[in-house]
């Protein structure tokens, strides 16, 4: 049997706070928004996770508040760069530059089995975040390039996937 809309923003609001995260749940004309505010282990601090739960599908988008500038090009230039990967896209709003966001794939309710498919609703945009938000941050303070950036961000990603595999060798 399907779940309906209210049966799914419900399930995700019970894996949040077995998580140790609050949800606010805003209904709207179309489904319900789920508004999360989560810690990130980078320079950005915060990212503001949306999870928006429709009549037949979920939508995640993370938002973060940066004071872009005049860096807009390199802030575009490093975004871009990071959306060489497949788990969803950053997004610069040219008319509104201060926010940073990203988007992550409208998924059927059927890719939901279990409390750990629900988790990456919001594991994955903090994921997007924490991987390039220190690169972002060194390119808003004209530390780096765009590409000095993204080059020291997939580098630090691969080796703490290295590392990893690494240590579940060894157990």
């Amino acid at each position: 049997m399907e779940k309906t809309r209210e049966e799914m923003t419900q399930w995700i609001v019970k894996v949040a706070e077995a998580n140790g995260f609050h949800c606010d749940v805003k209904p709207y004309e179309d489904g319900n928004s789920l508004d999360m505010r989560i810690k990130l282990n980078c320079a950005l601090g915060t990212v503001a996770v949306i999870i928006n739960v429709e009549d037949d599908f979920i939508l995640t988008t993370g938002f973060t508040d940066v004071n872009i500038g005049q860096k807009i090009a390199e802030v575009g230039e490093f975004l871009m760069r990071a959306n060489c990967d497949e788990f969803g896209h950053f997004y610069l709003n040219y008319d509104e530059p201060d926010v940073v966001s990203y988007s992550g794939c409208r998924l059927p309710y059927d890719c939901f089995k279990q409390d750990g498919d629900i988790v990456l609703l919001w594991y994955l945009p903090c994921l997007r975040f924490d991987t390039y938000g220190d690169g972002l941050v060194k390119v808003l303070l004209g530390c780096s390039t765009p590409k000095e950036a993204y080059e020291e961000c997939v580098k630090s990603m691969n080796q703490a996937v290295k590392e990893q595999s690494e240590g579940e060798t060894h157990q």
